[in-house]
């Protein structure tokens, strides 16, 4: 994906690292008499499980606003699949020359989890995301590379790796009730997008030579950092 979320990523991450180091601590269990006392005047016995092995969750996040399912088929594995997608326009520099552009977001996501521990709803996860998504940019009145003027069109599509690996931390932040089946969650990572596929187009045949020595500026600078910072927030039932 387009490598702009970075700032949004470092404010992000302290507090999630935070929050990591706490994930999911279990209350003591009540002696037999509290249970029974508890038991009699609620009528039944709350007892939380260590788990609850499926979860559907809402989340934004560097890649959109989206969704999830997740299952922990063990005490120490699980899975989790997802989409994300999000839309924007603008008008901004790229490089060299200033763009009409609009950004798609559009993402789904695959992923393997491990629970270090029983009790505990933080996981380590190592996946892969699909990314479809795209910035597409125009200049339709003239423009200047290379110190030389040219008229007409200038057409900007930008094109991350469709498939990406990418790693993650998360779990629980907090829970909502004493059942622990709502809860507010959080996540941490980086997917490696690899080389970004970059056109550019003019309609202007006397620009080929700049407009080529531009897409190769624009395709530099984003290779020079294949990361897109994960960052998830987002609210998650499990059953």
């Amino acid at each position: 994906m387009i490598n702009n979320t970075t700032n949004t990523a470092l404010i992000t991450a302290g507090l999630l690292g935070l929050g990591a180091l706490s994930l999911n601590a279990q209350t003591t269990p009540a002696s037999d008499n509290e249970t029974n006392r508890s038991a009699s005047a609620i009528g039944t016995n709350d007892e939380v499980p260590n788990y609850h092995p499926f979860s559907i969750s809402a989340e934004a996040a560097t890649t959109g606003v989206g969704g999830a399912f997740g299952w922990r088929f063990s005490d120490l594995l699980g899975a989790h699949a997802g989409m994300d997608y999000w839309h924007y326009s603008g008008n901004d520099t790229i490089k060299d020359l200033r763009y009409d552009y609009k950004f798609k977001a559009l993402s789904e996501s695959v992923a393997l989890d491990l629970y270090p521990w029983k009790k505990l709803s933080f996981r380590i996860s190592l996946g892969i995301m699909v990314d479809q998504s795209e910035l597409s940019g125009s200049i339709s009145r003239g423009y200047t590379l290379d110190g030389t003027a040219y008229s007409g069109s200038l057409s900007l599509s930008i094109k991350p790796q469709p498939v990406n690996p990418y790693l993650a931390i998360g779990g629980n932040l907090f829970y909502f009730d004493r059942a622990h089946h709502w809860a507010m969650f959080g996540e941490l990572g980086a997917a490696y997008t690899g080389n970004a596929r970059v056109t550019l187009t003019a309609s202007d045949s006397r620009a080929t030579v700049s407009v080529s020595n531009e897409r190769h500026r624009i395709q530099d600078e984003l290779n020079g950092f294949p990361i897109w910072p994960i960052v998830r927030l987002g609210v998650t039932y499990s059953f």
